[in-house]
């Protein structure tokens, strides 16, 4: 139930960002930067997790190999190492960030801007030409 509600919510916020980068390129532009650093800084906090667990899990067997005589069988068991989703989830979000970022680029889409250079309608540009 808990990996239902917790995809559900990333997929809510991809197709989110998605939809704002797409409709909203200048607004995206604004988001990009503080996104970005905040998922880094989840990134390193998950990360520096790891090194101290890894670290802590270490110590305890040494210290329970010192405790316990080598005679007896030692019950301490293997620690796993990093998947590879460990370290491809934050390449991709950030490769997935970056992309949203020059979308409009790749898209040719057009910005605000572009809109008040261009008159609204054809009337408005007919009545241009013959004021000249």
């Amino acid at each position: 139930m808990r990996d239902t509600i917790i995809s559900a919510m990333v997929m809510a916020a991809i197709s989110g960002l998605t939809f704002i980068a797409y409709k909203h390129p200048k607004g995206y532009t604004r988001i990009y930067f503080p996104v970005m650093i905040c998922g880094i800084a989840v990134f390193l906090l998950y990360a520096t997790f790891c090194v101290g667990y890894i670290h802590g899990f270490s110590d305890s067997s040494i210290g329970y190999l010192k405790l316990n005589p080598p005679a007896i069988h030692s019950p301490v068991s293997e620690i796993g190492s990093p998947t590879i989703w460990d370290f491809l989830i934050p390449v991709l979000f950030v490769g997935y960030l970056t992309f949203l970022q020059v979308l409009p680029s790749i898209l040719d889409l057009p910005t605000k801007d572009d809109d008040k250079d261009k008159p609204k309608d054809k009337v408005s540009e007919k009545g241009s030409d013959n004021d000249a």
